[in-house]
């Protein structure tokens, strides 16, 4: 959707104006609150600005009604406007579809500042301002997209007094650029700046040392710039680390900590192992299920590379399934288009790469399913989470397959900064761990890793695969680990799960195979991660012939030349193998 000064010239200054406290209606203050959310605070720096002393929770959630159509504040919610109006760092971790845009965009509608949103896609700057625009709330957006002019005359309504914006979002390539930082920092010198806030603030630590430098500058060149501007950080997917990072890295002065549970107890999980033999493959288990236990629902599938997201589409597609396909290598025109025939309800099924997962705001969606394996768990649960926002029960499912694990592991070593290797690697492994449990629970797996203890459901439960079905779910991992050792024997090498044995040949099957590309419709269009195969192939003389049960004498031998024979084909072949993954991660 276009962002042009245009599309939000219809929301003037006036209309926002009219969300001052003193010309709302009265509304009736919500009789039912939830439990207040985690919060931690200290002592507020000498930087920062004064309380607004006439704001109240009573006033937000007039303006919210109003405004919104809401009648009362979510949990955690107001705790981050208030200390946005009060001038506070802020870090604000809340679950998928708990409302973290509206921490941002309260404090623009009950301030006189503009607010200033760092967002990771351009899609998704677009579709926010294209809604608040429908809402009269004055927002535009400035990025590469954008015309000089567009850009240009977007400068000039912040530069009016009062600024002719309430909300200004941008991604992190645009928020440095020199001209950008003037006008914001005029704002702040004026006090009409009110607040910057860093949206999907994991990326920072995701991407940044990756393949979007810019992000690691709002920590340096936007902070020191803006020093007297509160800024918050949100984010649905941070552990105790991350956390730990983003205060750091986003230099976040004494921020109020803001936290709920990351349990999305509407969520089924379960997991589909590839790899065991059923008729038809995995694709049959698939169709199967959108044409039954899926059938007329609405969900996302989440694909391996742009050329998988199109191919997956069309034999769905063919097969009577109504999917479209989304992914970054689309036209806008043909994107927006296919988005649109699925928030209306044309298309019932998705199919898209990661470029889909953030901001994706339908509140139907009743499955997620992962044909390809996600990169982490960050990944995992942001993308599930685009199911069961509007509170009724979903499922999210995640097909693993060895082959997919196996590469995986390969391009995080080679895609990822040096420094990240080792600790990207271990979370994966967690991943992976997760995939192959055959006993315990999926979901106080999945919360655990984010810092949280959940005791398991009793059996039987509507909580995971392992909980509702847990002997099915033993014997199917059970029936793996089998399957994979047997192959591991007639082959003469050990096996480790979810790695890769020396010269193993990566498959390519267009549907049973795949990996999440980490896409990206950033500023400079990030970096997309496709498939790599490794061809070289293992010598005849160091393949045991038919079945016959190697001794572990055998093995080991093998396994020595093995190692030494890839080290010498690594140390003469490092050059090919350095074009083969470049010619494929731009194919």
């Amino acid at each position: 959707m276009s962002a042009a000064p245009s599309t939000t010239k219809s929301a003037a200054p006036s209309t926002t104006k009219s969300a001052a406290p003193s010309t709302t209606k009265s509304a009736a203050p919500c009789t039912t609150k939830s439990p207040a959310p985690s919060t931690t605070k200290s002592a507020a720096p000498s930087t920062t600005k004064s309380p607004a002393p006439s704001t109240t929770r009573e006033t937000a959630e007039r303006v919210l009604e109003r405004v919104f159509g809401l009648p009362c504040l979510r949990p955690g919610q107001w705790e981050a406007v208030s200390a946005a109006l009060s001038g506070r760092d802020s870090a604000v971790f809340l679950p998928t579809g708990a409302g973290k845009s509206m921490c941002y965009i309260l404090p623009a509608l009950l301030s006189s500042g503009v607010v200033v949103v760092i967002s990771p896609l351009l899609s998704l700057i677009d579709e926010q301002v294209a809604k608040l625009a429908k809402l009269g709330v004055a927002a535009a957006s400035i990025s590469s997209a954008r015309s000089k002019k567009e850009n240009a005359a977007v400068l000039e309504m912040l530069a009016a007094r009062p600024p002719a914006l309430r909300l200004l979002f941008v991604s992190p390539e645009a928020a440095s650029t020199q001209r950008l930082l003037e006008s914001l920092a005029s704002l702040a010198r004026a006090r009409l700046l009110a607040l910057l806030a860093v949206d999907e603030a994991h990326c920072v630590c995701q991407w940044g040392h990756d393949f979007r430098p810019s992000y690691l500058q709002l920590g340096t060149t936007v902070r020191n710039a803006l020093q007297s501007t509160p800024l918050m950080a949100l984010s649905a997917t941070a552990t105790h680390a991350v956390r730990a990072s983003l205060t750091s890295q986003l230099r976040l002065r004494e921020p109020v900590q803001i936290s709920r549970g990351f349990d999305r107890a509407e969520i089924f999980y379960e997991v589909v192992l590839k790899d065991l033999p059923r008729a038809g493959g995995a694709y049959a288990h698939l169709l199967g299920r959108l044409r039954g236990q899926h059938a007329a629902q609405c969900g996302i599938i989440f694909a391996a590379t742009r050329a998988a997201t199109g191919e997956l589409a069309l034999r769905l597609a063919s097969d009577g399934v109504a999917a479209a396909a989304y992914h970054a290598g689309l036209a806008a025109g043909e994107r927006a288009s296919a988005q649109r025939r699925w928030m209306d309800g044309e298309v019932r099924v998705m199919v898209a790469t990661i470029a889909f997962g953030m901001g994706i705001d339908k509140r139907d969606v009743r499955f997620v399913i992962h044909w390809s394996l996600p990169q982490s768990f960050e990944a995992y649960y942001q993308e599930s989470g685009r199911a069961a926002r509007d509170g009724a029960q979903a499922t999210s499912t995640l097909y693993y397959s060895e082959d997919d694990a196996g590469l995986a592991r390969f391009l995080l070593r080679k895609t990822s900064a040096e420094e990240m290797v080792a600790a990207r690697t271990a979370a994966f492994a967690r991943l992976v761990s997760y995939c192959r449990m055959s006993r315990g629970c999926r979901r106080a797996s999945l919360l655990e890793h984010f810092g949280e203890t959940r005791l398991p459901l009793a059996r039987g439960a509507v909580c995971c695969d392992l909980c509702s079905t847990p002997a099915e779910a033993a014997a199917a991992a059970a029936a793996l680990s089998l399957q994979e050792q047997s192959q591991c024997m007639e082959g003469g090498r050990s096996h480790t799960p979810g790695a890769t044995a020396p010269h193993s040949r990566w498959k390519l099957d267009r549907h049973d195979t795949g990996l999440a590309s980490s896409e990206s419709e950033s500023e400079d269009e990030g970096q997309t991660r496709k498939h790599v195969q490794r061809s070289s192939a293992v010598p005849a003389a160091l393949i045991p012939r038919g079945h016959k049960r190697a001794t572990s004498t055998e093995v080991s031998a093998r396994l020595n030349a093995l190692a030494a024979l890839e080290e010498a084909e690594e140390a003469s072949a490092a050059e090919s193998k350095s074009k083969k993954l470049r010619r494929y991660l731009n194919s």
